[in-house]
């Protein structure tokens, strides 16, 4: 089975760094770790695990920081090398030939020991056990050697990891869930008392235009409807397209954020931040430069989510803590505890799905790409911001893969 594997290399890696500070200067796919292989059939890891056969696989954010080094090392730990990428996945599932989308994140129930006191709870996002049981570390499926990810011919998943979808659901719009549920998870992390505004209706302020910008965009209109305004921050003029049929009220470019929240809020500029602010700042950027854009553009008491995966980053905290802001993290997804009756003790990736299908996400699949041509794929997903995209996928040819399932089965 073909399989794209990124190998822990340090050459490689480094090389990477390089390649990332000079891209436009003859930089290449040569100086990162990832290669094509040809795999072996991976032994299930317990009897509630399945194989399944990927149909699509987005190319996400995470990934792409890691393939080039620019993620923390703060949780290295919890990845194991070689590893086959992939945790935005649309599959076959074996056992019964279904099409289901993958959970990745591996839970006790899923790594096959005794339950932590948050997986009783069915909080998965907040276990901790990955390095504890037989199967090599890692965060999710698509993070560890021992389970290859969707960027494969084959992988596997606990039953209580997939979910069947509907039948006139697209592949398209399936292979969002997972980025949904990430910015669902996020959008319902925003506290009640946060939205007592000042104004007439409560000011979200999303920091990113990519596929988890524009993702919590419309998980914000989706669950919030019109009893608040949006303000999403692009970086390029087609996301702005975007960002409006996602539901934003307002775009801004980068340059033009802070000035533009200002505008709106009736602030006045104090130091290096608003008098007021917007009410929440959901960052779905990571960087350095988002967080402090967050921190400067957030009223007195308001709230910031953090649901872009972050890297090593210098900031001054100064103002998180002379303005009493709430800091909030957002990891993957779970079973949800909101403020939202139609949300609350609900699984994410069920929400996700009626509101991937509902909203029609599937518009923010920009190019398709084989496995054997991955290398033009990195590259795209590296530069999709440049080229007017969003995500990046890999695909296999379904007719195949129903074929390669029969004959494994006889």
């Amino acid at each position: 089975m073909k399989a794209i594997q990124l190998e822990k290399s340090y050459a490689k890696f480094a090389g990477a760094l390089v390649a990332n500070k000079l891209r436009g200067h003859g930089s290449s796919m040569s100086s990162m770790p990832l290669r094509l292989s040809e795999l072996n059939e991976f032994r299930l890891p317990g009897d509630e695990w399945t194989y399944i056969y990927p149909i699509m696989s987005g190319i996400c954010g995470s990934d792409i920081k890691t393939i080039q080094a620019k993620s923390s090392r703060m949780l290295e730990h919890l990845v194991s090398f070689p590893f086959v990428p992939g945790h935005e996945t649309v599959a076959i599932r074996a056992d019964n030939n279904k099409r289901v989308v993958v959970e990745s994140l591996l839970s006790c129930k899923a790594l096959n020991i005794d339950s932590c006191e948050f997986c009783k709870q069915d909080l998965i996002d907040k276990c901790q056990c990955q390095e504890f049981s037989s199967i090599a570390p890692g965060l999710q499926i698509g993070f560890t050697k021992d389970i290859p990810g969707g960027w494969s011919e084959f992988s596997m998943a606990h039953s209580d990891q997939l979910y069947e979808i509907p039948d006139d659901m697209s592949d398209e719009d399936a292979v969002l869930v997972e980025p949904m549920a990430c910015a669902i998870h996020g959008v319902l992390k925003i506290q009640r008392e946060m939205l007592n505004t000042f104004n007439d209706i409560p000011l979200v302020a999303v920091i990113g235009a990519g596929t988890l910008g524009l993702c919590t965009t419309a998980a914000l209109r989706h669950f919030y409807k019109d009893s608040i305004k949006i303000l999403t921050s692009t970086k390029y003029p087609y996301q702005r397209k975007l960002a409006k049929i996602c539901g934003s009220d307002y775009h801004s470019n980068t340059q033009n954020y802070l000035t533009t929240v200002r505008h709106l809020t009736g602030s006045f500029i104090t130091g290096p931040a608003l008098t007021y602010g917007a009410d929440v700042v959901i960052d779905c950027v990571g960087s350095k430069e988002s967080l402090h854009a967050a921190i400067t553009t957030v009223k007195p008491g308001g709230q910031i989510v953090l649901t872009g995966m972050p890297s090593k980053a210098n900031l001054d905290l100064s103002l998180l803590w002379q303005r009493q802001i709430t800091l909030t993290g957002a990891y993957t997804y779970s079973t949800e505890v909101s403020h939202l009756n139609n949300a609350n003790n609900a699984k994410t990736f069920e929400l996700a799905i009626n509101a991937s299908k509902e909203m029609g996400l599937g518009r923010l699949v920009s190019a398709k790409y084989s496995l054997d041509n991955y290398e033009a794929a990195i590259e795209h997903a590296i530069d999709a911001g440049k080229r007017d995209s969003t995500k990046i996928v890999f695909t296999n040819n379904k007719a195949d893969l129903i074929k390669k399932l029969q004959r494994r089965i006889q």
